[in-house]
């Protein structure tokens, strides 16, 4: 966890990773076999994980302002069809 850690700057990334990483080890070394040096394997699947979490959290604000005026609709108050749900719940 120390090297993951220290690639990332942040400690709370870290833990969560190497939690994900051990999650991935059980299900695949279940159905394959255990690889030569695990401690490796996990530091990598770990490292990859929380270089992951930092880019989806780097993207989040912007998609968050894009989800926002998205849902305050459309500029000038124009205002486009209802869209309202079909028979059993389905759309149009």
């Amino acid at each position: 966890m120390a090297e993951v850690a220290r690639a990332t700057g942040r400690l709370d990334v870290a833990e969560d990773s190497v939690q994900d990483a051990c999650v991935v080890a059980v299900q695949q070394w279940a159905a394959d076999k255990v690889p030569r040096d695990p401690r490796a394997w996990l530091t990598g699947v770990a490292r990859h994980k929380a270089l992951d979490r930092l880019r989806r959290e780097s993207r989040r604000p912007a998609k968050e302002a894009t989800g926002a005026a998205e849902a305050a609709g459309p500029v000038g108050g124009a205002v486009g069809p209802a869209r309202s749900a079909g028979p059993a719940g389905t759309r149009p």
